[in-house]
């Protein structure tokens, strides 16, 4: 599903470049540039995550999957200390007088 995306970027960053020549504009030249990068960057994950030999161990039992799940758990705890430290009140100041 997600190779369909990178389809749909070069589809993208093709009319736009081909726009752009037949009506000289920078906006569209950048653009097209632009989202011939979002394609390349989309080939280069997903060709990565074809690759990865981590991508079957998610879906096994065992001690990797334990681990990962170990990890995910604590990430909402990590955020709400984190939270609670950065949003700490500011003090008041005393009215004049």
């Amino acid at each position: 599903m997600a190779q369909w995306s990178v389809y749909g970027n070069v589809v993208m960053a093709t009319g736009k470049i081909g726009l752009a020549v037949v009506s000289p504009s920078l906006f569209l030249i950048v653009n097209g540039v632009f989202n011939l990068g979002l394609a390349a960057a989309k080939h280069l994950a997903i060709s990565t995550h074809r690759k990865s030999p981590e991508r079957d161990a998610v879906h096994r039992r065992g001690p990797r999957r334990r681990q990962l799940h170990r990890v995910h758990r604590r990430l909402p705890r990590f955020r709400r200390g984190r939270n609670r430290a950065v949003h700490v009140p500011a003090p008041v100041d005393p009215p004049p007088g």
